[in-house]
């Protein structure tokens, strides 16, 4: 909860009471962690927070999930027992994985990783535009050619061996821009 501290009368009130508005509940009294499974196989368990800030090792209970040491986890720890074991909610696979980094990321800085419904049923009725007097030459390995700090990445070339036989030794560049405003509305 979240209050305000009120005193009757500005003062301390009758033999130091004190007094308090509620602002807003806050939510239950749980917070979620994630972290890395530590321990021997077949337990106990140890859950190792991946957190910078908050660095809460806590006692781990599977809830009957096969983990092992080294996999990457989200529990749930009851904000009523201070000591309390980490309930596991969502098992993410071994922390090893390149495809973590990302996941622990959008965990210690709470980023959205999940559209709202409704953007996700905007999306799937999209139709592709029409091609409309242009060649989809997307199965061409074009190599973009932008610098890093561009605003776009639309030009790309390639070279190629020519295989016509009035150019023998010859090569042909492909250059190619894309026209960015023709998919983006």
């Amino acid at each position: 909860m979240l209050v305000r501290f009120i005193t009757p009368g500005g003062g301390e009130g009758r033999a130091g009471e004190r007094h308090a508005r509620l602002i807003r509940h806050l939510g239950q009294n749980t917070r979620r962690i994630t972290g890395i499974v530590s321990g021997p196989k077949g337990g106990p368990y140890w859950l190792e927070s991946v957190s910078k800030r908050k660095r809460d090792d806590v006692a781990l209970d599977p809830a009957g999930t096969p983990v092992s040491a080294g996999d990457l986890v989200t529990a749930e720890i009851d904000g009523e027992k201070r000591r309390g074991a980490a309930r596991l909610i969502t098992l993410h696979g071994p922390a090893a994985a390149a495809s973590q980094t990302s996941l622990i990321a959008v965990h210690e800085y709470g980023i959205r990783h999940e559209f709202p419904q409704a953007v996700v049923e905007e999306a799937a009725a999209a139709q592709a535009p029409s091609p409309a007097n242009r060649t989809d030459l997307s199965h061409i390995p074009f190599i973009t050619i932008d610098p890093e700090d561009a605003r776009d990445h639309d030009d790309a070339v390639l070279a190629q061996p020519d295989d016509a036989p009035d150019n023998e030794g010859g090569h042909i560049l492909w250059v190619a821009i894309a026209d960015v405003a023709h998919y983006v509305t």
